[in-house]
């Protein structure tokens, strides 16, 4: 996990960063900026997983490196730090969504608690990426390349959403292709039918979501791909995978925490 501090006082920036280096966590690399250009352009070899950013900087505040920095795909997790307890600032790292809003001093237990958080998740997902691997031929129909051009459009919406919400008519409407002949795409190119590929998507989600949401139950993630059915999810899943969800989700290390439905 790759962290970023960013702040005019340089006692700040290394402050945080031998807090961090305490943290004794097994992937943290951190790396400090003195001004949001230093922190742009160390972006070209470093992409942070977590920015933290002082909110008052000269020639560019904190605000204005986070939009950027969002705007180019850089980061999208962002902890505020600033000297001033400014409603104003509070509202302002509110509507970019930032984990947390520190006034310095900074009270080291509220900054660590959204870097265990993020590292926590991180790990999940690097265990949901290594468990989906070994399905990969189960769900290689959706990895296909070089289909014909109308099949890709279709597809391209479909994976837009997972899967969810999508139906034959509203594919017809919206790249003008039949309904019966999108059909046959799917059988021609793809070899299965328009609901198994549906099917393949939403299964996939659903596995990556029992993997990294925990603390999600079942039902939950169910309605989450698509399912107002928890029988018809269970049935679908079980038909792709040889097992229920919740076999799934043990198997795999990842405990529910929430009320599951019976496997």
């Amino acid at each position: 996990m790759n962290i970023l501090v960013v702040d005019d006082e340089a006692v700040i920036v290394e402050g945080i960063l031998r807090h961090l280096r305490k943290m004794e966590l097994d992937d943290l690399r951190a790396q400090g900026a003195y001004s949001g250009r230093e922190a742009l352009a160390a972006m070209d070899f470093f992409r942070p997983d977590l920015l933290i950013t002082d909110i008052r900087m000269p020639d560019m505040d904190g605000l204005e490196l986070i939009a950027k920095t969002r705007r180019a795909g850089l980061c999208d997790r962002f902890i505020i730090l600033t000297a001033y307890e400014v409603f104003e600032y509070a509202r302002l790292a509110v509507e970019n969504q930032a984990l947390r809003y520190l006034v310095k001093p900074i009270d080291w237990p509220t900054l660590e608690a959204p870097i265990l958080e993020l590292a926590q998740q991180r790990k999940a997902e690097v265990n949901a990426d290594n468990v989906l691997r070994q399905y990969s031929q189960l769900f290689a129909v959706v990895e296909r390349e070089h289909l014909s051009r109308a099949l890709t459009q279709v597809t391209r919406i479909i994976k837009a959403s997972d899967g969810i919400d999508v139906s034959l008519t509203q594919l017809a409407a919206r790249t003008e292709l039949s309904e019966n002949y999108i059909c046959i795409l799917f059988k021609k190119e793809l070899g299965v039918t328009f609901l198994q590929y549906v099917y393949a998507l939403r299964v996939r989600r659903a596995m990556e979501l029992l993997l990294t949401e925990p603390d999600k139950t079942i039902e939950d993630i169910a309605r989450r791909v698509g399912y107002q059915s928890d029988r018809q999810f269970f049935r679908v899943f079980r038909e792709w995978t040889g097992m229920s969800p919740h076999q799934f989700r043990v198997q795999n290390g990842s405990e529910a925490r929430g009320a599951s439905a019976p496997s």
